[in-house]
């Protein structure tokens, strides 16, 4: 597709904002790394395994940020045993506190995340160990078999299967980088949610949607996440209210 049209799309970022609230707890700094991972992972369309689907849900958490203008919410994913990983505009313009919760029910909270200057991630970090954590595989071929998974419309965990489309130059959606362009469903709520291959590895951050045509997901690929944990690309989330 033509950038320049690209540019005349209106490009949907997956933040759900309503007008309800919930509770907060503590943070610190970035560092990446693996604790419990995975089991099984060999055969057909490993996704679909009750293994495989269990380990994505238990890297995967919901997020909500009370903003100014209600809560907004977004999905995140654990990269170490104290350290999700979301979208920036997931936990910008919001309170002193973030509200995360897990696909079982459990709740806690978080204190100030920190965001990164070159891309739409946030990095957010809790007191409370985090006992599984992604897999960090690598960019994806075009072609290749993807799952977003996150928590659509602030609803129940999902996982969603489809393709990588294309990638492309990032620029046109402010990422000084190329992104992903996958064809698996995604709705507000999944901004901040892994990108998984069929292995089960991480290998992008959703971001986005557009919003005609096919309405592909967009996401930022692992390698750019992998710089900015290296490089440190990162300012702490001002509170806005």
């Amino acid at each position: 597709m033509d950038y320049e049209m690209r540019f005349r799309f209106l490009l949907v970022a997956l933040v759900l904002s309503s007008c309800v609230s919930q509770p907060p707890d503590s943070i610190g700094k970035v560092e990446s790394g693996g604790t419990k991972t995975r089991g099984d992972l060999s055969g057909s369309m490993v996704l679909s395994r009750d293994s495989t689907q269990r380990y994505a849900r238990d890297i995967t958490y919901r997020v909500r940020n009370p903003s100014c203008d209600g809560v907004a919410s977004g999905s995140a994913f654990a990269i170490s045993s104290d350290t999700l990983v979301t979208n920036k505009h997931v936990v910008e313009d919001g309170a002193q506190s973030l509200e995360l919760s897990t696909w079982d029910g459990r709740d806690f909270t978080v204190g100030v995340s920190q965001t990164a200057i070159v891309a739409d991630l946030a990095f957010i970090q809790t007191s409370q160990e985090i006992p599984v954590v992604a897999n960090i595989g690598s960019d994806p071929d075009v072609g290749s078999r993807v799952a977003a998974v996150g928590y659509p419309m602030g609803g129940p965990w999902t996982l969603s299967q489809g393709r990588l489309v294309e990638r492309i130059d990032g620029s046109v959606y402010g990422i000084a980088h190329e992104v992903l362009v996958f064809d698996a469903y995604i709705a507000p709520g999944n901004s901040g949610g892994p990108l998984l291959n069929r292995a089960g590895d991480v290998v992008g951050v959703v971001f986005a949607k557009e919003a005609q045509g096919k309405e592909y997901g967009l996401a930022i690929p692992v390698s750019l996440l992998e710089s900015v944990m290296r490089n440190g690309f990162l300012e702490t989330t001002p509170v806005a209210c």
